[in-house]
């Protein structure tokens, strides 16, 4: 099982996932949006492609933060 932190610039929520579960799943469980936002993971930007990755294929083993990030210039 692996401990994520889930953010968006206006909220965070720590859930518990097991390896296989992918970056969008993680921002599902959290009911947290990540559209029109730049997506990081462990403080690295992360492609559209990447999305679809379970955190296991990203080398997450144990804990990560996944952020949602929004700019409003």
């Amino acid at each position: 099982m692996v401990k994520v932190k889930v953010a968006n610039n206006m909220t965070a929520k720590d859930i518990i996932v097991s390896g296989e579960t992918t970056v969008k799943e993680c921002f599902a469980k959290a009911g947290i949006s990540y559209e029109r936002s730049t997506v990081c993971l462990d403080g690295q930007n992360l492609g559209s492609s990447q999305l679809n990755k379970t955190l296991n294929e990203l080398g997450i083993v144990d804990e990560a933060t996944i952020m949602a990030i929004i700019k409003n210039d």
